[in-house]
């Protein structure tokens, strides 16, 4: 193990993937202990924890069961980051994978997708303007909204207005009169 100028030793990458992987343990108890853990880690080399948690995550939910609790340690890795630390394309790979999976799935699971949202926030907290261009890079406007997209949505809208404007309910008239 190496030391920090502090006299405190960095635990080697090895001991933190073994970490890492214990968040996906059985035991509520060895997860508590590991997130303690890599939560101390964190504070001596936050890049160590966060490389550790992104080689893990890069399998996603499917592969790896306790995505909620990497996505934690994995914010708390962002936030103590020092502002020399913070490389824009990492952050954007970083992003890329948490996005994927609170996009990827329609089932609703709070935790992980709580913790997925903490992950794009600690890095808008350094990179404000990432979130933002990821998600127009990954999903251009353009190519959800073409053309056919925008003739139905017209024609629906048209159609929902003149249902409305014939309709002899109040609260239809009001709203009609409000668009």
């Amino acid at each position: 193990m190496a030391s920090s100028s502090s006299g405190n030793s960095i635990p080697a990458p090895g001991a933190v993937e073994v970490l890492v992987s214990l968040l996906a343990d059985e035991s509520p108890i060895v997860r508590e202990a590991s997130i303690a853990s890599l939560k101390d880690i964190t504070s001596l080399n936050p890049l160590l924890v966060l490389d550790c948690c992104s080689n893990v995550s890069r399998g996603g939910r499917r592969r790896f069961g306790n995505m909620a609790a990497v996505f934690q340690v994995m914010s708390g890795a962002i936030r103590g980051l020092d502002k020399r630390e913070v490389d824009p394309d990492y952050m954007a790979k970083i992003a890329k994978i948490a996005t994927s999976e609170v996009i990827s799935s329609k089932e609703l699971n709070a935790d992980w997708q709580r913790a997925a949202a903490g992950v794009l926030v600690a890095i808008g907290s350094h990179l404000p303007d990432l979130a933002c261009w990821q998600y127009d890079v990954d999903f251009p406007l353009f190519s959800l909204l073409d053309g056919d997209v925008i003739s139905f949505l017209n024609s629906a809208f048209e159609l929902l207005l003149r249902v409305w404007a014939t309709s002899r309910d109040l609260k239809a008239m009001c709203l009609t009169f409000h668009l």
